[in-house]
């Protein structure tokens, strides 16, 4: 008994060390034991790009994502059920974004990024937050049309809650009578509300030309459950991340004045947003934001069945996997001068060793929005750069861990040009 004791006094002392300080901790284990530990037997973490892409490519057959925020009885049994039921509304988006044209995709998500940021201009601004909500107003336009910017409120809402549950490493039950988790759940039950209203909306004959109404019109017909589960699901992962993605390219272009005149210079000979998705230059930029900088700089599986992680490791049935994208993409054993921001590395095309670039996630369950997420990415720098600039910067590069791996600090006065 005492030893148990003593084993969980010590796995909640490293919990409260990687709440403290996740970069930190996780770096200073890397360099201790390698590019896979243990934090305990059920808690395991892979900074190794082949691992990572290894078991990303078995996701829903020998491990699972986690969707929840709550302690469950059965973490694996759930996240199995909810592989099942997330598939056709998967299917749904993933159908309906790569029948649209990347073109006309592009242009839409400038017009609404344009819009949102003009109305801070003049004053000094939190860059990232300003981003990360046009990012979500854009993206919440794309799905829903007319009601994306009241969606993109109830989102931002949503996700505000969920991040007090996602910064501890401490599951609370669903039943818990914390005011984190009481609002969290109000909030997520709002959301899907507001959703399920917009869906039967549309079911019932109202359309607008959005990707709802795509999902709605597919021959097989748009069940209203799998439309509902697409857009929360969708809306809910997609928020900020652009935004957070296009901070980094603007504190990058801060340090670099000679590269932030060449892109601009590269903006203004586009006509339009649809029109850079066809420079190189941009994709080179977006991709080694990405790979510096990855939004979403970890990744969890849970194990379905007992994997071998090294010749020292075997992750057992029901324990987590941790991948670590950050880790992953500073590797020096996949890139050369893997902490410098060089575009020059994307001028022969993507990385040939594998697993060194997995921004979006990799196999069966890749981010279903990555396409479109890319071309979201290219709109809004080609906007930014055509239309706006930032005085007075104050920059603190250093990455901070939120949610999403953010810039410490990028504030500025934002002009029109």
């Amino acid at each position: 008994m005492l030893t148990e004791v003593r084993s969980l006094v010590a796995t909640l002392n490293e919990l409260r060390q990687y709440d403290k300080d996740r970069l930190r901790y996780l770096t200073s284990r890397f360099d201790r034991e390698g590019d896979v530990f243990s934090i305990d037997e059920r808690d395991h973490v892979v900074g190794d790009g082949r691992l990572a892409k290894g078991l990303l490519s078995r996701t829903d057959l020998h491990n699972f994502t986690d969707p929840e925020l709550y302690a469950t009885r059965n973490q694996l049994s759930g996240a199995a059920a909810y592989a099942e039921r997330w598939e056709p509304a998967r299917d749904a988006i993933r159908g309906v974004t790569r029948r649209k044209e990347s073109q006309a995709y592009a242009n839409q998500v400038a017009d609404s990024f344009v819009d949102y940021v003009r109305s801070s201009v003049g004053m000094t601004i939190d860059v990232t937050s300003v981003l990360k909500g046009a990012s979500g107003a854009a993206i919440a336009q794309l799905f829903v049309g007319s009601q994306g910017r009241e969606v993109s409120r109830y989102v931002a809402r949503s996700v505000a809650a969920n991040l007090p549950l996602m910064h501890s490493s401490v599951l609370r039950p669903k039943w818990s009578r914390s005011s984190a988790v009481r609002a969290q759940r109000t909030l997520s039950a709002e959301l899907k509300a507001q959703l399920a209203a917009i869906v039967d909306e549309r079911i019932s004959g109202h359309r607008e030309e959005d990707v709802l109404q795509a999902m709605v019109d597919r021959p097989s017909g748009g069940q209203r459950q799998q439309c509902i589960d697409a857009l929360q699901v969708s809306l809910l992962a997609s928020f900020g991340v652009p935004g957070v993605a296009m901070s980094w390219m603007l504190a990058e272009l801060h340090k670099q004045p000679t590269l932030a005149r060449v892109m601009r210079d590269e903006a203004s000979s586009c006509t339009s947003a649809g029109e850079s998705l066809g420079r190189p230059i941009f994709g080179h930029l977006i991709n080694e934001a990405l790979r510096m900088h990855p939004p979403a700089w970890l990744l969890t599986r849970i194990i379905g069945q007992d994997t071998t992680l090294s010749r020292e490791l075997v992750a057992r049935q029901s324990s987590v996997v941790n991948l670590i994208i950050y880790r992953i993409h500073r590797q020096p054993s996949m890139w050369q001068k893997p902490n410098t921001f060089l575009l020059d590395r994307w001028n022969a095309g993507s990385p040939l060793v594998r697993g060194a670039f997995i921004p979006f996630g990799s196999g069966p369950r890749v981010c279903s929005g990555a396409q479109l997420g890319t071309v979201q990415l290219h709109a809004f720098l080609w906007s930014y750069l055509t239309h706006f600039d930032t005085d007075e910067v104050c920059l603190d590069s250093a990455p901070k861990v939120e949610s999403l791996l953010e810039p410490t600090c990028l504030t500025g006065r934002l002009r029109s040009r």
